[in-house]
Formats: structure tokens, sequence, C-alpha cells
């Protein structure tokens, strides 16, 4: 069921949004202008501000997929760490001769135990990749994506069966709209999912439909998706999207969903991806479930040791983001798009950096760096880790490793 509190077509959404960011953008200078003092958001955080140390990193068991996996089902369920389907290039690169093709699948690994090694858990209906994961229940939802290049409409529920090692895999209902490349979370203590994507309309060449939805199951039997008045920016697909709150129902901290980057591709007529007039985002958003958006602290400067961006803003797209508490969360790594017209073998490996964004604060802090820089993954907690599997390591290169870190407190988000 789709419910939709507006009605009148996009033209009145958009009405609501100007009239709604004019409100909010004088509000919101004077906070800019105190937490971006200066050309450095990298900076050490204020006298008596204190970050999560992230501690050592450790590698877990590779998963048993040699050439990694891009765009991977990534959850938790009964005590497994679940990886499924995901896309890479089995006959080689797309710069190989002859090009590689690219392939997606549907194979399902659980790992129980660290010293068991992964071990096969089943198939997901379709081969699926670039799909939205959720923690729900005993088990987490699947949410859109693509099937074989397609993008797809679907919800699954993904289970682990401890006794038959198995994961058990049940049609829950189908979007509003398919979308690949989507995100979604779960407000803490709660049922409520919300779900950002982007479609393009007609003909045009760029990305221009915003999509963001509120997923309830008052009834379980008929699970209801209302649309809600997008978040001003551009539309994008890869962006970040974290739930942040208190499950206790603390009043003094309020549940809120943080958006921020994301990637706007074009096509030309032909389909092919239109690299110059591709658009990496810095802009960053808070909603509040009394349907409200505001802008809080845009992405931080950081050059990422290449003097030719040399006080820009440092874009992300379809990076790992997971909430460390009520008030931070952390994104590992992300896509900068700097370096996206250069040919596919001839780019370089995604930054290893690591920021935290501090609600409280309405700050972003750096917070180290990761052993390697993936993205298309997902971080989950397990085993009071945070934890990453596989994921790419630059354009068509993938990874079968799996890193693990504890920050102090261990998996306080969970």
């Amino acid at each position: 069921m789709l419910r939709m509190p507006y009605p009148n077509d996009r033209d009145r959404s958009r009405a609501y949004l100007s009239q709604s960011w004019e409100r909010t953008w004088l509000c919101w200078a004077a906070a800019w202008a105190l937490c971006l003092v200066g050309p450095n958001a990298f900076a050490d955080p204020p006298p008596g501000t204190t970050l999560s140390n992230l501690g050592a990193w450790q590698s877990l068991p590779d998963i048993p997929v040699k050439l990694g996996l891009g765009g991977p089902v990534v959850g938790v369920s009964n005590g497994a760490l679940v990886v499924a389907g995901g896309a890479n290039f089995p006959e080689g690169p797309p710069w190989s001769e002859p090009p590689g093709k690219k392939r997606w699948h549907r194979e399902i690994f659980a790992l129980v135990d660290t010293n068991g090694g992964w071990r096969a858990a089943g198939q997901l209906p379709v081969n699926l990749a670039y799909a939205a994961t959720v923690p729900w229940r005993d088990g987490f939802l699947i949410i859109g994506g693509e099937e074989d290049g397609t993008a797809v409409d679907t919800v699954y529920f993904c289970r682990f069966e401890r006794e038959e090692y198995r994961c058990s895999v049940t049609h829950i209902c189908n979007m509003p709209v398919a979308a690949s490349y989507l995100s979604a979370c779960r407000v803490a203590g709660g049922e409520t999912i919300y779900v950002a994507a982007a479609t393009r309309s007609g003909n045009f060449p760029c990305m221009d439909v915003k999509h963001f939805w509120r997923l309830e199951f008052d009834d379980p039997s008929e699970p209801t998706w209302t649309r809600l008045p997008p978040w001003p920016g551009a539309a994008r697909h890869k962006a970040m999207l974290v739930a942040l709150g208190n499950a206790d129902g603390n009043p003094d901290v309020d549940r809120a969903v943080y958006l921020f980057g994301g990637e706007r591709p074009c096509v030309d007529e032909s389909g092919q991806p239109m690299l110059d007039r591709f658009e990496y985002l810095t802009d960053a958003y808070r909603y509040r479930e009394s349907d409200e958006w505001s802008r809080m602290a845009e992405l931080p400067v950081h050059d990422g040791g290449d003097g030719r961006y040399a006080g820009q803003r440092r874009p992300i797209a379809a990076a790992a983001c997971v909430a460390l508490d009520a008030r931070r969360f952390a994104v590992f790594s992300g896509d900068t798009g700097r370096y996206v017209t250069q040919p596919l073998d001839d780019r370089p490996d995604f930054p290893t950096d690591i920021l935290v964004y501090d609600r409280q604060l309405d700050q972003w802090q750096a917070a180290g760096r990761m052993p390697r820089g993936v993205v298309t993954t997902t971080a989950v907690w397990w085993q009071k880790k945070i934890v990453i599997p596989s994921g790419e390591l630059r354009p068509a290169i993938r990874t079968p490793q799996v890193i693990a870190v504890m920050p102090d407190g261990g998996d306080t988000a969970q």
C-alpha cells in the first residue's frame, strides 16, 4: 500500500520545499559559521570533546569468492554474518582484451564462528547487487537493487536458520518504484524504515527525480509505504542514509535521519555514461519525523593528498556508514569522483580515511584510517565489532577480504 500525504503532484512538493528551505536557511547559517570556521574541518575536536577510539583493525576470514564482490547484500541474523549476491568481473576487467563482462550473483554465505570460516547458506531468489539492507526483527530486509543490471522493486526478508545453516529469503512487498544504489535505515527502537532513492524521468539525461519513503509494518500482512517530502538538494544515488537517536525514548535525544553525499549520474541518448557531467556531492541534510528537512554541516575540506584539490570539500559516494551511538555515526572511505573521467585502469584506489559526524556539535571529525578503502559494501555491527565485508578497491577491482574494528564500548549502537 502507498500512502501519499502530498497528493497534488511534484509541483506542490517543490513549493513546500522551497518555503521550508528559506525558513531553515536563516536558522542554520549561523550554525555553519560556527562549525566550519577556517579551511580545515579535519582539525582536532574542541577541548572536552572526544571521539570513539576505533582501535586496531583486524582481518576476519575472506569470503569464499576469490575475486570479491561489489554491491553485496550484507546483514546479520541470529548470530551469523551474512554476505550474498553482489557483482564482479570473472572474465577479467573491462580494460582487458577482450573486455570482461560484469556478472551478478545470488549465492549466500554465512559466518557464525571466525574460527570455522564461511559456509554456503543457500541462494537469493535472483541475481542481485546494489540493494539497501536494514536490520529487522531477527534478520534483515533487502530493498531494491539490481538484477543482472536492471533495477528492481522487490523487498525481501532474510533470516539465518542456525539448525539448517541456511538463510530463508521471503518476499515481503514491493517498492513504489524500482531503484538501485539506494539507501535505507531503521529508526532505533522500532520498525520504522526510511528509504532514499533517485531515478531519471523521460529522456532527461541526468538523474532528476527524488524519492523518500517511510516503510511501516503496523499491519504485518500489508506493509505501508508513505511518500514523504524529499531532501532539498539534488537527486542522487549512492548517498549515505543513517538514523541516530535513543531507543529508550529519551526526550533530550530526538530521533533523526541523516542523508549526505552521493552521485548524480548522466547518460547520453544511447544510455552511455557522460562522465564529464557526473556530480559528486558534499551537501548534507537532517530529517526529523515531523516531516522537516534542515541543512547540516557540509562534508569537510580534504584534498586526499592531491594538491589539485587543495581547499575543496571532499565528496563521498557509496561509502559504508554506521551509527556509533545515539549522537554519532562513522563513514568509511567513499568514492570522491575526482578521477571519474580518467581511464578505468588508471584510477587510484579509493581513499582510506574515516570520518565521524557528531550531531551535538554538527561537526565532522577525522577518525584515523582503515587498512584499505572500499566502496559499495555495508558496515554492520557483529560480535561487538564494526565489520566491513568485501567491496570495491577501485573501479572493477573487488576484494574478498573482510575487515573489522572494535570501538571503545563495543556495540553501543546495536
